[in-house]
């Protein structure tokens, strides 16, 4: 076909694959995810329908690459289908939803569609929306094209946001207040990080090589916060701390300009891939999938996306493991969480590289204080949790069955 030219992934969701459930036998929920944050958020859901409800069938769609690589890699046997979500496109649309035929349409966080959605309306398919967020820039998008996002996010029996902001947001789009329910977020649901996990090997051997007695991970960067990252790590004071670094780009094939960036600034390096097991004081983890089992095996986080004007990547998911978090000062993404947790105490927000540096002296110099605060924010973290059971309870309701 024409669009042949077109690399795989777009092919897929231009021309869907044909549906290979077998219909008659369990209802078929279709949940769709962005990409990989929002898959990850997404998985206690899974775990909940595969263990409650094996009789549903779940499809479960993404948008980019590493949402695919992520459902791939840690959904196993629950789900009956994986693919790309379709394209907004009248063809695309009308083929994956004839063939489908989902009983219930599931939202995760973002990536509404207008076209789409109609074609929910029209074959009058059930809709939540879960985890809605809906940050300052999409509000004015969305006001600016009220007419076609309107209808779209209407079409939603039942919508649960993240946050009371993105509650009122909802509001302000013409959302009726009674399809929006109380807020809950499912990034607090996450599992705990597993630092057994077999995958962190080459992790846990590189770090007993170097004998390390104080690890930070510095998760999802972008090219661009390797300066900051260069200033903090050759900041003088750390010069006899003994600190060694996990640096995870956000994209691995990143990997090289962070190495040249630290080594030009006389630092030490070994990328995952290659590493020796010679003398460093960083390693460059090249792989996907690794970071949130990794912040277990650290004493604290920087979180990516944050230094640069990027709004920030998932503060909780750090937090989780325990460890003190800290963050730039572009969180906007993640405003509602990130205050959250520093307000309980367990993260640190950081402007220059002097500031990132006092604070991992603190973090190495005062064990008891860096205990407590990343107690404080896995406390935090697990306070919130109970989104998932909530987006199942109500899928199960559409269902026509209160209880499951």
């Amino acid at each position: 076909m024409a669009f042949s030219i077109f690399p795989p992934h777009f092919q897929q969701r231009f021309w869907p694959k044909k549906n290979l459930l077998t219909h008659g036998q369990g209802p078929v929920i279709w949940i769709h995810a962005l990409s990989l944050g929002e898959v990850l958020s997404a998985l206690p859901l899974v775990a909940l329908f595969s263990d409650e409800r094996p009789d549903i069938q779940i499809v479960f769609t993404a948008s980019t690459r590493s949402g695919m690589e992520a459902l791939k890699k840690n959904s196993g046997s629950r789900l009956a289908d994986i693919r790309y979500f379709p394209l907004d496109h009248p063809v695309a649309v009308n083929r994956v939803l004839s063939d489908l035929h989902p009983d219930i349409f599931v939202l995760v966080e973002t990536d509404l569609w207008p076209l789409f959605m109609g074609g929910i309306r029209k074959r009058k398919i059930p809709a939540i929306f879960v985890n809605a967020r809906i940050s300052d820039k999409t509000l004015k998008g969305y006001l600016r094209l009220s007419r076609i996002m309107g209808p779209a996010l209407k079409t939603f029996r039942a919508i649960i946001p993240q946050s009371p902001v993105d509650a009122q947001r909802l509001l302000r789009l013409g959302v009726e207040a009674e399809s929006i329910r109380s807020p809950a977020n499912l990034k607090h649901d996450s599992s705990l990080p597993d630092p057994e996990n077999p995958a962190l090997a080459p992790v846990r051997d590189w770090l007993l090589q170097q004998t390390a007695s104080f690890v930070w991970v510095c998760g999802s960067l972008h090219p661009g916060e390797e300066h900051f990252l260069s200033d903090v790590l050759t900041d003088e004071r750390l010069g006899g701390a003994a600190i060694h670094t996990l640096l995870v780009p956000r994209h691995p094939e990143n990997a090289p300009l962070f190495e040249k960036a630290l080594q030009d600034r006389g630092l030490r390096v070994e990328v995952l891939s290659r590493h020796s097991g010679e003398k460093a004081s960083v390693l460059i983890v090249d792989s996907m999938g690794l970071l949130k089992d990794m912040y277990a095996l650290s004493h604290g986080a920087l979180v990516g996306g944050s230094i640069i004007s990027l709004r920030g990547h998932n503060p909780l998911e750090p937090a989780m493991a325990g460890i003190p978090v800290s963050m730039g000062p572009s969180s906007e993404d993640f405003a509602e969480s990130w205050q959250g947790l520093q307000d309980a105490g367990g993260g640190f927000s950081v402007r220059t590289p002097e500031e990132m540096a006092d604070l991992l002296l603190l973090w190495k110099n005062e064990e008891n204080k860096r205990k407590a605060a990343g107690e404080a924010g896995r406390n935090y973290v697990l306070r919130g949790r109970g989104a998932a059971r909530r987006a199942f309870d109500l899928v199960c309701d559409l269902l026509g069955e209160k209880t499951c």
